[in-house]
């Protein structure tokens, strides 16, 4: 078991006291990733146990949504019955990506290009201005880390 994060018991008091589970809450993002910075814990790292705890945290704009999986269902079949709303697709966080097909997944940076090269194709200009913004953001530690992360995540499993 991991030890519990100061930043995501914070966020999981602060959701709970705006009435979560019963309703998706918005947090600032700076104020979070403020925070995620001074505990030096990544904001990705916070949103993955928050995930494991079934609390799911999705970046949307300047906020990032927090949602039951129930929620976070509800909405996206109102979102898929409303196409005349505004208001742009979450990016979901690591964990709720797709992983890549293990069978035609070598590993290699040429396919990680292919399916990040994919992913981004489906963003909207918008989500793609806030993924940029968060990224800048972010220090060159961080920002390593990130790169670490996602490299992990992407290895073959057969080379490790």
């Amino acid at each position: 078991m991991t030890p519990e994060n100061p930043v995501a018991a914070s966020i999981r008091h602060s959701i709970e006291k705006n009435g979560f589970p019963d309703k998706a809450v918005k947090l600032p993002f700076r104020p979070v990733y403020a925070s995620c910075k001074q505990h030096g814990t990544p904001l990705a790292e916070v949103l993955t146990q928050l995930g494991e705890e079934g609390i799911i945290g999705t970046l949307t704009g300047d906020h990032i949504l927090f949602q039951t999986p129930e929620l976070a269902a509800e909405s996206a079949r109102i979102k898929q019955t409303k196409p005349e709303e505004t208001d742009p697709e979450p990016i979901a966080p690591p964990s709720e990506n797709p992983a890549p097909d293990p069978a035609g997944f070598t590993g290699n940076l040429e396919d990680l290009t292919k399916l990040a090269g994919n992913t981004m194709s489906q963003l909207s200009p918008e989500q793609l201005k806030s993924l940029k913004d968060s990224f800048d953001n972010m220090s060159p530690e961080e920002k390593m880390k990130l790169m670490q992360f996602y490299s992990n995540l992407f290895s073959n499993p057969d080379k490790k």
